[in-house]
């Protein structure tokens, strides 16, 4: 994962001991780890070294940002791995013969980061 674009400022103190975070997206919306994991927790392990808290992939739509890349590309994955986008259900019926099986047992993941993750001072 390209973290390269993300410095120490760009991390906000969540209020939970020792958690930050930071939107991903909001500082690069072309890079793919933007794109995919948008906004994301982290923990200081030292050195500049950083781990990624577990996190829930909930095709979840970012409405103050319009037509972004971003909810373009999550609503069309809700469509084909959904059946949620924005934890709403689709209604499976209508648009099934078009995504095939995946619609009807798609659903919410979670993501577990392992390793480490240099972030720039």
């Amino acid at each position: 994962m390209d973290f390269s674009f993300v410095s120490k400022k760009s991390l906000a103190y969540s209020g939970k001991k020792n958690t930050h975070s930071v939107n991903l997206f909001s500082l690069n919306k072309t890079s793919q780890t933007s794109l995919a994991l948008g906004k994301v927790s982290l923990n200081p392990v030292g050195n500049n070294l950083f781990t990624i808290n577990p996190d829930l992939y909930d095709f979840n739509i970012e409405w103050n940002q319009g037509f972004s890349t971003r909810n373009i590309g999550t609503f069309g994955a809700g469509l084909l791995h959904g059946p949620v986008i924005d934890n709403v259900p689709i209604p499976a019926m209508p648009l099934a013969p078009f995504f095939g099986p995946s619609f009807y047992f798609g659903r919410k993941y979670n993501i577990n980061f392992q390793g480490t993750i240099y972030i720039k001072p």
